[in-house]
């Protein structure tokens, strides 16, 4: 006698099969759309109604709609791996409420694999009014408390990681270009002065951990009771006022012409206070102007999503931006 649910579940399995085969070999036939449905629907049991690009940044981000609700899709660059990502679940899982978490799939994994790459499926946060950035500036200092949470979190669970990018190979790497490209570079500010600066975060004597790398504004989500952290794709290995300086420049840096140095005092006092002057508050002034420089030495030389004209503006401003951050923190760490 035949059973039914056995033949369904069979048929089942083998259409699941199917589509799966599908996605590895012959998805250059399908569009992206139909491609990423067959990949929810498979993976997450979902019935994927549309896909679309959102937010479209280091991760290939999509929004899903779904019979079952609206979902976040973020399929990660090629350099993070499985193992990378252990490391994320376990951070993420420490700090962030379960809303924030990625969903588990079919096989109870948190990600999946497409095209060889890492995705993960979120439920969607409903789009606020007002932008993470905007939130975690009004609310600073609610965004700076969750932020050294996030550090002390990290170096009390003992996680390591000793493959992650080093912060001191980054800062040499950044002294390296502005050495290269002084003729350019050297018009605007004073490279040796920014190259000392490097030297001395690297031989400073605080402890390295492992750290977000993109602690800016819009990877801290401020809801009604909570704080979470997101974006986790660019961890490395290094001091945590690498994060902390980060998240400043971040919500004082608003444009070209505009450096909002009250947002600046307020992060720095609120930081001191957190941390009780434990961790190196005076290497972060020096920390700001080397991420001021790795960011904008990257983005002359590899032209990422920035202009000649407003990189320019920024190194117009470095020296300005020194002289009020050490007036600045001289005031708030007497």
């Amino acid at each position: 006698m035949i059973n039914t649910k056995e033949t369904k579940d069979a048929l089942k399995n083998f259409v699941k099969t199917a589509a799966r085969r599908l996605c590895e070999t012959n998805h250059d036939e399908m569009s992206e759309e139909e491609f990423l449905k067959v990949f929810v629907n498979d993976t997450y049991t979902l019935n994927a109604l549309s896909i679309e690009p959102y937010r479209q940044g280091n991760c290939k981000n999509y929004k899903v709609s779904a019979q079952e609700g609206k979902y976040f899709l973020k399929i990660y660059p090629e350099t993070v791996n499985a193992e990378y990502m252990r490391t994320v679940d376990k951070i993420r899982s420490s700090v962030n409420e379960e809303l924030m978490l990625p969903l588990r799939n079919a096989d109870g994994k948190t990600y999946s694999f497409i095209n060889n790459r890492i995705a993960e499926l979120y439920n969607f946060i409903k789009e606020r009014k007002k932008s993470n950035r905007q939130e975690a500036t009004e609310r600073m200092k609610e965004a700076v408390k969750k932020i050294v949470e996030f550090h002390t979190k990290i170096r009390s669970s003992g996680i390591e990681d000793n493959k992650l990018e080093c912060f001191n190979v980054i800062m040499r790497r950044t002294k390296g270009e502005l050495k290269e490209h002084g003729d350019f570079f050297s018009r605007f500010i004073d490279t040796k002065k920014i190259c000392a600066k490097i030297d001395l975060l690297i031989m400073s004597g605080e402890k390295h951990q492992i750290i977000h790398g993109d602690m800016q504004a819009n990877n801290i989500l401020l809801s009604r009771n909570q704080a979470n952290i997101v974006d986790f794709e660019r961890m490395k290995y290094g001091p945590a006022t690498y994060d902390m300086a980060a998240f400043i420049t971040s919500i004082t840096y608003k444009d070209k012409d505009h450096i909002d140095f009250n947002n600046f005092s307020g992060c720095v006092k609120q930081y001191y206070s957190e941390t009780d002057g434990s961790i190196y508050i005076r290497h972060l002034t020096d920390m700001i102007i080397a991420r001021l420089a790795e960011l904008t030495v990257s983005k002359y030389i590899h032209n990422r999503h920035e202009s000649l004209k407003n990189i320019l503006e920024r190194l117009r401003l470095f020296m300005f931006y020194e002289d009020k951050l050490n007036e600045l923190i001289a005031l708030n760490t007497k």
